[in-house]
């Protein structure tokens, strides 16, 4: 039960700092279009890539918040990429100014913020010892 809630809690953060985000550099039409996109995305990943790295770890034996944030922050950078991946490969040719802008946007970099925060929040409450 207590994997779940971290599951939980853990797919909100990203959403949760992407809102802020969105709220502090864009519109405030475009920050609740990022927390309901990212939730789903999030919660998504939670499943399919925390759960089985949270019991890769465990079997492993890492317990230490380090090891989480780190392993958290380099999944959202690479999901940060992946996410402008296509629109970089589909421009390249015609709009190549376009295409370098995105790769040095900083995204990636919000995204990998977002991850170690994630699994942070899922570190303290599914793996943190009381």
């Amino acid at each position: 039960m207590k994997i779940l809630i971290a599951l939980m809690a853990s797919a909100a953060t990203p959403a949760i700092v992407m809102f802020v985000v969105g709220l502090l550099y864009g519109a405030p039409g475009e920050a609740y279009f990022y927390l309901r996109g990212v939730l789903v995305i999030s919660g998504l990943m939670a499943l399919l890539l925390g759960l089985p790295v949270h019991l890769i770890l465990k079997y492993n034996g890492a317990r230490k918040l380090k090891v989480y944030s780190v392993v958290g922050a380099f999944i959202g950078a690479i999901l940060g990429m992946l996410v402008f991946l296509p629109d970089v490969v589909n421009n390249w040719q015609t709009a190549h100014e376009h295409s370098i802008k995105l790769l040095i946007s900083g995204f990636p970099i919000v995204t990998a913020i977002a991850g170690c925060l994630a699994s942070s929040v899922f570190w303290s409450i599914a793996v943190r010892r009381a």
